[in-house]
């Protein structure tokens, strides 16, 4: 279904595929790793324009994407980032933070934010601030992206792709992105001139960290890596994930979700590390992307060496236990993967296979699941060795979840590659990672339930795409306060019976947005 043009007032279209602009890499930034660029400015710059597209990780707090001082003068600076009060936008200057009044707390899909010196704030090509105050950049000027420009603290945690930064133009968004035939935002090159300290961030030379930041704007800026990693493995921070349907292997990544994680457990590395079960028997966070079709791919490693006690639970899971408190492998009905203890489940929740020592994986092994949801068959491997394989129910949703099954709280956990970094092997012969250049793209769903637990920390539930009016219960849900407004569906955020009782409870999408597989990520209200 195609969304109300109307928001938006006038639209560009563009061609999505073939004729249209695609984006190839992206730059992660693990704020475990304390991970930031840096350079200095050379001339003094009054007027610029920042355009910048963002994928979250860490939702709630105040990750600096771009912040400059103003030459020696460390009290002058400007600052863009997130505000972790009320997760809005906010360009802080000289200490007084200018806030958007909507929120973003949707981490499943990319952003695109510019800031320009006349005060004025876009996201996905709409004015969201003005009136907000702005500093000129003087040479000598300490520039930053991912960090405070003083200090170690305000980390940003989260992905950004096609970075560029315009010195001595105000420019709007249509300089850098148009709307789709789908009427979702997307990036354009940019075919102007860049100023004295312009720069452009493609992220595409991946010969070295330092040939990963150079300007590809003709003028040499470039920047200094701190803490990226080129080195293969889970550390490896030049994704795939990008804003375009570019490719089988380029597009918008499945990444853990934060907003379904009921028990809290750690999730790190940008939204693909689990490293902690603070509960026993605890249920951990399921994938962005499910899936009822197709054949998927997708690889982990562990974070500590596993053995019998630890009970960490990596397979994939229905959609009716989504946001569940419980659904470890054999302790819920079709719940289907590996154990820690090297058992697997394939039918009715219950245990059906033992591994053995054969399926114990150490920090040194990679795990991998192909699922075919066409034939409805599962394979599990070990180093790319094929241990079983399972049968799977028809008529479902499927999601990577993580979880743990001890009675016990675990310093346990896993690194997951969906394909947005390369997988250590060679998927077998007709497996896709899971991105939205290769999910169909179905429809939005518009009505169902959901099970309620009276928490302001409600759950989060699946619709394929974004309600943009709704009912829970029959009340008309205002969204930012009972719930939020996603690219791929809504998080319940209310503890009133009203809109999360506990139990049963309904909702009806009124009207709604793209499909996720053409969805920009959304912001509250």
């Amino acid at each position: 279904m195609i969304r109300n043009h109307s928001r938006h007032g006038s639209r560009f279209p563009i061609t999505l595929g073939g004729g249209g602009y695609s984006v190839n890499k992206s730059l992660r930034f693990r704020s475990s790793a304390s991970a930031y660029l840096n350079r200095t400015a050379t001339s003094i710059t009054n007027t610029y324009t920042l355009s910048v597209w963002v994928k979250r990780g860490t939702v709630s707090g105040n990750g600096r994407i771009f912040q400059f001082l103003n030459g020696a003068n460390t009290s002058v600076y400007g600052a863009l980032g997130f505000y972790n009060a009320t997760d809005g936008l906010v360009w802080e200057f000289i200490g007084t933070p200018y806030v958007s009044t909507a929120q973003y707390r949707d981490p499943a899909a990319w952003y695109h934010i510019v800031v320009n010196s006349s005060g004025v704030m876009y996201v996905n090509g709409v004015s969201v601030r003005t009136g907000m105050s702005a500093a000129s950049i003087a040479s000598g000027s300490i520039m930053t992206i991912g960090k405070n420009s003083l200090s170690s603290g305000y980390q940003f945690d989260g992905e950004l792709a096609e970075v560029n930064f315009v010195d001595g133009q105000d420019l709007t968004p249509t300089a850098f992105g148009a709307y789709s035939t789908y009427n979702q935002w997307l990036p354009i090159a940019y075919a102007g001139t860049y100023g004295t300290n312009g720069f452009y961030l493609p992220f595409t030379n991946t010969t070295s960290t330092s040939t990963l930041v150079a300007d590809s704007s003709g003028n040499g800026n470039n920047w200094t890596p701190n803490n990226i990693s080129l080195t293969a493995g889970s550390t490896y921070d030049s994704l795939t994930d990008v804003p375009t349907l570019t490719s089988t292997t380029v597009a918008n990544y499945a990444v853990l979700n934060p907003l379904a994680n009921p028990y809290a457990v750690t999730i790190g590395n940008v939204n693909l590390t689990t490293s902690n079960y603070p509960v026993g028997a605890a249920a951990g966070p399921t994938s962005t992307i499910g899936v009822s079709s197709g054949k998927w791919y997708f690889e982990f490693s562990t974070v500590n060496n596993i053995g019998i006690s630890a009970d960490l639970e990596v397979g994939i899971i229905i959609n009716a236990y989504v946001s569940s408190t419980y659904y470890t492998v054999g302790a819920q009905a079709f719940t289907y993967g590996f154990n820690a203890s090297s058992y697997y489940t394939r039918a009715n929740g219950t245990y059906s296979g033992n591994l053995g020592a054969a399926g114990l994986l150490t920090t040194t092994d990679i795990g991998s699941i192909a699922y075919d949801l066409d034939n409805r068959v599962m394979y599990l491997y070990k180093n790319n060795t094929l241990l079983t394989s399972l049968s799977l129910p028809a008529g479902y949703t499927w999601y990577v979840f993580s979880g743990s099954s001890s009675s016990a709280a675990q310093s346990i956990g896993a690194n997951y590659n969906f394909g947005q970094r390369p997988f250590t092997y060679t998927a077998p012969s007709g497996f896709l990672p899971l991105n939205t250049f290769n999910i169909a793209a179905g429809t939005v769903t518009t009505s169902g339930t959901f099970t309620g637990n009276l928490s302001t920390d409600g759950p989060f539930v699946f619709l394929n795409g974004t309600p943009t009016a709704m009912t829970i219960n029959g009340n008309a849900v205002t969204f930012g306060t009972h719930a939020d407004k996603l690219a791929n569906g809504f998080k319940v955020r209310s503890s009133s019976a009203s809109y999360n009782a506990s139990g049963s409870n309904t909702y009806v999408a009124t009207t709604v947005g793209a499909v996720f597989k053409y969805e920009d990520a959304q912001g509250n209200p």
